[in-house]
């Protein structure tokens, strides 16, 4: 009985779970990001991880050593204030008054009616220069970010 049990579980997440592996989905994947990130950010920039990108960014850019030749960078890893999304930007503020550029890096973003991310970009675009950005990040079609992003700032 139990092992019945056990193979209607195993059966009911591969019906939930296989779709995703047979589309071309890369949702939330940080790692091309990060690989960007890595290849471009020089000496004097710094970086900020938006809460919810923070373990993935730890993964690749600490355990799987894609930040080994960026240990002189700073990197504001941001805490999460879903119930107060406007106390995200003086971590930003933080990051942007560190270095003359910025790297911003998103994964895992809240989407509500205000969503965390546009919050940020938006207020980063009407203070600073936006630099080439990664071009892998979306929006839906309510203009909500729905995807991974890397932009850079520039004072």
């Amino acid at each position: 009985l139990a092992a019945l049990l056990l193979g209607w579980i195993a059966l009911a997440f591969w019906i939930r779970v296989l779709p995703m592996y047979r589309s071309n989905f890369n949702g939330e994947n940080l790692r091309p990001h990060l690989e960007y990130l890595a290849q471009h950010v020089a000496p004097g920039d710094s970086i900020y991880v938006y809460w919810g990108a923070a373990p993935a960014f730890r993964y690749y850019w600490q355990e799987r050593k894609l930040g080994d030749s960026h240990a002189d960078v700073p990197i504001i890893l941001g805490k999460g204030f879903r119930k107060d999304p406007e106390r995200y930007l003086p971590q930003v503020q933080n990051c942007v008054e560190q270095s003359i550029r910025c790297w911003i890096v998103f994964s895992h973003n809240y989407n509500t009616k205000l969503s965390e991310q546009k919050l940020i970009i938006d207020w980063l675009r009407a203070r600073y220069r936006q630099e080439e950005p990664m071009p892998v990040a979306s929006a839906s079609a309510n203009n909500r970010y729905v995807h991974t992003g890397v932009y850079l700032f520039a004072r």
